[in-house]
């Protein structure tokens, strides 16, 4: 069964977080199409599974609720970034 990355890190739960918002935040500098997978954005534990909703019930937890609050603020960075070769 697959796991989340911040699953599968070292560490403890604040650290996690702290990994995960790394590579993230590596995914945001990188050029192309950015993927986040359902439940991604907010620090879901468990995968996603089709026959049940998210857990959104983990957004009352500050680490989860900041998380997604950085995310919010690095995809509206990126929507306001102008590429490279435009600019003058």
């Amino acid at each position: 069964m697959e796991r989340f990355t911040h699953q599968e890190n070292a560490g403890r739960r604040l650290q996690k977080f702290a990994n995960l918002r790394l590579l993230l935040g590596y995914m945001y500098a990188q050029p192309g199409k950015k993927l986040l997978f359902m439940g991604g954005e907010f620090g879901q534990w468990n995968e996603w599974y089709h026959d049940v909703g998210l857990d959104w019930n983990l957004l009352d937890y500050p680490l989860h609720s900041s998380l997604q609050h950085w995310v919010r603020i690095s995809t509206a960075c990126i929507g306001r970034r102008r590429p490279f070769m435009f600019w003058t």
